[in-house]
């Protein structure tokens, strides 16, 4: 993997299961690990649904093998947060992984 197309600085996120003073479950999350990756959006769609306009947006992302990384988890870049769909290693040879994505927006 070239190391130019890995440009941005992206937060992996795992979930943490709290409680909030009522003893309801809340969901949070903390900073898994921190690394650099290459972004690309892949189409934009806007669906009406409801009578609302939702955004959704797919991107993939591209990372060093990393074997911690699941769709558990979340991306955060700079102020936006991706979903993480699905991870697929590159030709199963442990050395780049694509994940497909979409913004929550």
């Amino acid at each position: 993997m070239r190391a130019g197309r890995l440009r941005h600085r992206f937060e992996f996120q795992s979930s943490t299961g709290e409680q909030n003073a009522f003893g309801e479950p809340i969901q949070t999350w903390t900073t898994y690990t921190t690394l650099w990756a290459g972004l690309e959006p892949l189409r934009g769609e806007e669906i009406i649904h409801a009578r609302q306009v939702t955004a959704t947006v797919s991107h993939k992302i591209r990372v060093r093998f990393n074997s911690s990384i699941t769709s558990n988890h979340r991306v955060v870049f700079d102020s936006r947060t991706f979903e993480i769909n699905s991870v697929i290693n590159l030709g199963e040879r442990d050395r780049e992984l694509e994940l497909y994505c979409t913004e929550v927006v």
